[in-house]
């Protein structure tokens, strides 16, 4: 009688074992699938692959990752941030969620979405984008995109000495990228140091000739410092 229960158990057990390995196997191939769509631009595919990883594991974080990142390129931001945030609850070590949460809190600071969302106040959203990238420079601390939103949290806070030494920094991994220019010199201008600002301006136009903002930026700077030579 004993024996034939151990059987029956031990049977179970190695087919439940199979089972559990069959449907491993399974989301991982529609996780793949669902990656390769999404390379491609085919988000509503990719989506349905997604949710048949879910489907067989709710604990695949990388899938709601994936699911985020398409709703963040629709501008379906309120979507995202809900894929990002379940992302990170079974997964809090997925760097790009963090990051992606944490620009999506930054512009919550600004947007009608603060409210629509009813989260959080307009600074306890860069408060808690602070924290993300916080946790997201923790597990890679030479992650230049991290610092850089992380530096644009600090700069709607009014900090500006704390912005300016992330763009520092998101400058030192990536010194061709000209969006980091252009934030700094945001952040030297309303710091008030003009001849900083013009400087990374320049610098921001020569990286991207075509880049406009930092053309009107740097001719806001000249008339400021211009203003300020003719009161002294």
């Amino acid at each position: 009688m004993y024996k034939k229960l151990f059987l029956f158990c031990l049977i179970f057990t190695f087919a439940l074992s199979l089972l559990n390995s069959q449907s491993s196997d399974d989301a991982h191939a529609h996780y793949k699938k669902g990656v390769q769509y999404f390379k491609d631009g085919e988000y509503e595919l990719a989506i349905k692959e997604f949710d048949k990883v879910i489907n067989i594991n709710p604990n695949y974080g990388e899938a709601y990752y994936y699911t985020g990142e398409i709703f963040y390129i629709w501008y379906d931001h309120y979507s995202a941030f809900n894929e990002y945030d379940k992302a990170l609850k079974v997964d809090p070590n997925i760097v790009g969620a963090r990051i992606k949460r944490g620009t999506i809190y930054n512009e919550m600071g600004y947007a009608e979405i603060a409210y629509d969302m009813e989260l959080y106040s307009e600074i306890g959203s860069f408060d808690m984008a602070i924290k993300d990238f916080d946790e997201a420079l923790r597990l890679e601390p030479n992650n230049a995109e991290a610092y850089n939103g992380r530096g644009y949290a600090y700069f709607s806070k009014d900090d500006y000495e704390r912005a300016i030494k992330d763009y520092d920094e998101a400058i030192r991994l990536e010194p061709n990228n000209s969006k980091f220019y252009e934030k700094r010199g945001q952040a030297y201008f309303f710091y008030e140091n003009y001849d900083k600002a013009l400087e990374d301006y320049d610098r921001a136009i020569s990286l991207t000739p075509d880049n406009n903002h930092s053309k009107d930026m740097r001719e806001w700077v000249l008339s400021r410092m211009r203003q300020d030579k003719k009161n002294r």
